[in-house]
């Protein structure tokens, strides 16, 4: 769609973030301490949720490795 010719004008965009819990983190560290592979799958977008693995350290920033970070229905 091209705002210009459809006669709306872009007043706002908003970005929304749904934080992980803050003891989420810590959790998979434990996991991980306990030999356990930890896996998301998720629903949503494939870059979403690897930034989302970043920060929580299932993944790690600048890992290439897809396995980790799955996508479900």
């Amino acid at each position: 769609m091209n705002i210009e010719k459809s006669g709306f004008t872009l007043h706002m965009l908003i970005g929304i973030q749904d934080l992980p819990r803050k003891e989420t983190k810590a959790a998979i560290e434990s996991c991980h301490r306990g030999g356990v592979v930890v896996v998301m799958v998720t629903g949503d977008n494939r870059l979403t949720a690897r930034a989302i693995a970043d920060r929580v350290g299932i993944t790690t920033p600048g890992d290439t490795s897809e396995g980790l970070v799955r996508e479900g229905k």
